[in-house]
């Protein structure tokens, strides 16, 4: 995908976990996107603008993605550690280039 080409498939985005180990599950807030997590068996699920959690101990970014859907990909280690974005402060791209504006 042009715009994601680090995106990772759905059979690795389901084994994302938080910094506690515990599995994750995201969906959109709406049809056209947004974006929420739960900790997997969670009746609830919590808006952010992304996540940063763990895939096999690495770190990894999953946020909505442009028309709808989830998106995962790696990242850099996190500044102020893993859970979910719920500001623009953490959205350092993984690949070098300048946020989009």
């Amino acid at each position: 995908m042009a715009r994601h080409p680090w995106y990772i498939c759905a059979l690795c985005r389901d084994r994302i976990t938080d910094a506690d180990g515990y599995q994750l599950e995201f969906g959109n807030t709406t049809i056209s996107g947004g974006f929420a997590w739960r900790r997997a068996g969670e009746e609830r699920f919590h808006e952010a603008l992304g996540f940063l959690g763990l895939l096999d101990g690495r770190p990894v970014r999953v946020s909505a993605a442009r028309f709808g859907g989830i998106v995962a990909e790696p990242c850099a280690s996190p500044r102020e550690g893993f859970g979910p974005i719920l500001g623009d402060a953490e959205d350092d791209r993984h690949d070098g280039r300048p946020s989009p504006s």
